[in-house]
């Protein structure tokens, strides 16, 4: 049965009467989780007998692709089950997991284990990507600052020296500084204004 609901994930139709199907047989098909879901339908060991429980796969939720479950799966394996939204939005690149995946995932229930109101996760989305992404954009800023400060490569720092030296030139030497003033300082004799006759 997990093989079959696996290959008809897309197909929603099918997969409610598959579902159906698995409930009469007693097979129970949990719902997705963040912390808990794979890609595809996970088989769950049952604490008693039995064969065990089926756990819905994130890629099969609506508007989410398989990119944004790697990406979720990456922030999962590297730092363990998310805490909450915020820390949710803070791991995941959101880049591939955009704010119509998030919302998917509180429709379907994802994030039920780490907050029952979805009315309130919700109201959450926006503020907590927002904050990210503003975090990360001044992080970026920063980090841009502090090579050009340092005269690392990619910074602007050694191109506006070189520039500012071009436009300048090289400085006068002293003697051709005192030869300057000299000439500027003699008063010219008033046959100088006329040509000669």
């Amino acid at each position: 049965m997990a093989a079959l609901l696996t290959s008809e994930a897309r197909q929603h139709d099918k997969m409610v009467q598959y579902i159906e199907e698995c409930r009469q047989m007693g097979i129970p098909v949990l719902p997705p989780d963040v912390n808990q879901s794979d890609i595809l339908l996970l088989r769950c060991p049952r604490r008693h007998r039995g064969s065990g429980d089926l756990r819905f796969g994130l890629s099969a939720l609506k508007n989410v692709g398989e990119g944004a479950v790697e990406a979720i799966l990456e922030a999962r394996r590297k730092q363990g089950a998310f805490r909450s939204l915020h820390d949710f939005c803070e791991r995941v690149d959101l880049r591939a997991v955009n704010r119509r995946v998030i919302e998917s995932f509180v429709k379907s229930g994802c994030f039920d284990s780490l907050d029952l109101r979805r009315a309130a996760l919700f109201a959450a989305i926006e503020p907590a990507t927002e904050l990210v992404r503003s975090a990360s954009a001044t992080w970026s800023r920063a980090s841009r600052a502090c090579s050009a400060c340092s005269g690392a490569p990619g910074s602007t720092a050694p191109q506006a020296r070189r520039r500012r030296k071009h436009r300048t030139g090289a400085r006068p030497s002293a003697s051709h500084s005192r030869r300057r003033a000299s000439v500027l300082h003699q008063r010219p004799s008033p046959r100088a204004f006329f040509a000669p006759s």
